[in-house]
């Protein structure tokens, strides 16, 4: 190669996402927030146990934030595309910090009851529906199209990373600290947050809004048929909508093999301790953190579909490994105690985190690649209220399953319902005929 073409290869390179000063802001921001957020829920919920002793109180705020998001996340995506997307998300991480620090106001002069957090999980929900929405619509309104698989990659990262370290140091300082300090700590998260969001820089984008005077029922009646119009708009884009529907199914099946599953097996199939649970656990967040890192270089070999694809089989398969483990007679044959089952878990989970990043990346890539601007938000609202639905339907209905059915089967049956929606997906003629 000579030196003239050694530059433009150069030239030509894509530069890293890293060096885009607006993304940072927001990247690190959310990193802030979403770290506030997990540590925040868990030590809760632990907190809800202490003042009530009842295990529903504590699923109650689960499924309230879940439903409220749910029903607000459309809506969200209407604001999004006709709104300030960068003043939207500044305002609900300003309007989730003086909730938080109300309820921590609250809790220092013993005036703190369980209807007030019930109260602040459905303020929380709401805000966190309208702003998800707009942090997802305007990444690509602050970095280049050659950075989108970056960008994705980085936020897979933030998501996993925050999670992991949430649910190990949560624990910890709600025992060292108190409620208290973790109320201030999630409070002061999202007011750090909405200062970075408020430092990018975003194109001036014109967009419709809602200062026309009208009626409530009409203002309601316009954002009713927004979301109908961003719906056909999906619908009409056919590998977004079937791949929308693939990740759909994806957390409603996948996703109570983590949450529900594994920890009935462990807690109690074979009465193990909480650290021998925490380890696979964890193993799955590591495992879409060497993903986050794995994927952003190997989708510059790989089309993105069959990224999706082997991403989908892999997960599949290391699903049905796990199955013989449930038998004790092969737990015997290989003489494992409960330490070793804990091992062995813990390396097929990290796999399966692998197999995860590997598939939702190139989907989140494809969705911000494909979706024209006016329509992203409503298009991150409808996915936002379609996964948290799925999550929150699958909980109940694995909850149920659990104490009905052996849970090799449900192993098995969610490994071949997998395997079975990726060969369908695959052969969807929208689907196979992407391009990069």
């Amino acid at each position: 190669m000579t030196n003239l073409e050694a530059t433009s290869a150069a030239l030509l390179k894509p530069q890293s996402v890293f060096l885009n000063r607006n993304f940072l802001l927001l990247f690190f921001g959310k990193i802030i927030s979403q770290l506030g957020d997990h540590i925040y829920a868990f030590a809760l919920s632990w907190y809800v146990l202490d003042l009530t002793k009842s295990s529903f109180q504590m699923a109650m705020f689960l499924v309230i934030d879940t439903l409220v998001v749910s029903a607000i996340s459309p809506f969200g995506g209407v604001i999004a595309d006709r709104l300030n997307r960068k003043g939207i998300m500044v305002w609900m991480d300003v309007i989730r910090g003086l909730v938080v620090l109300l309820v921590a106001f609250l809790f220092s002069m013993n005036l703190l009851q369980i209807w007030i957090l019930y109260v602040s999980a459905i303020l929380l929900g709401f805000c966190g529906a309208v702003f998800a929405p707009a942090s997802g619509a305007i990444i690509p309104n602050i970095v280049e199209d050659e950075q989108l698989t970056e960008a994705m990659s980085a936020n897979q990262f933030s998501m996993s990373f925050c999670t992991m370290i949430g649910l190990l140091i949560s624990g910890l300082l709600y025992t060292w600290l108190g409620i208290f300090t973790i109320f201030l700590f999630n409070a002061i998260s999202y007011f750090i947050s909405g200062v970075m969001e408020a430092a990018v820089n975003i194109p001036l984008i014109e967009r419709d809004n809602f200062n026309k005077p009208a009626s409530i029922y009409q203002q309601l009646h316009k954002g009713y048929m927004e979301i109908r119009a961003g719906y056909q708009y999906i619908k009409g884009n056919q590998a977004v909508y079937y791949l929308l529907l693939m990740n759909t199914m994806f957390n409603l099946l996948g996703l109570p093999i983590v949450l529900i599953y594994t920890p009935y097996i462990f807690n109690v199939l074979l009465k193990a301790t909480p650290f021998q649970l925490a380890l696979p656990q964890a193993a799955i967040w590591v495992g879409m953190i060497l993903g986050s890192f794995l994927t952003s270089i190997i989708l510059h070999r790989q089309k993105l579909k069959h990224l999706i694809f082997w991403g989908f089989l892999t997960l599949s398969i290391f699903t049905l490994i796990g199955v013989p483990m449930l038998v004790p007679a092969v737990r015997s044959y290989f003489n494992l105690d409960n330490w070793g089952v804990s091992i062995f878990w813990t390396i097929v989970n990290t796999v399966c985190g692998l197999a995860v990043s590997f598939f939702t990346i190139p989907m989140y890539v494809i969705y911000q690649k494909r979706i024209a601007d006016e329509y992203r938000g409503r298009f991150w609202g409808l996915e936002n209220a379609l996964r948290t639905a799925a999550i929150c339907s699958g909980y109940f209905m694995a909850g149920f399953l659990a104490q009905k059915v052996w849970v090799g089967f449900l192993f098995g049956g969610t490994a071949i319902a997998l395997f079975v929606i990726n060969v369908w997906a695959t052969n969807v003629k929208a689907i196979r005929e992407l391009k990069d």
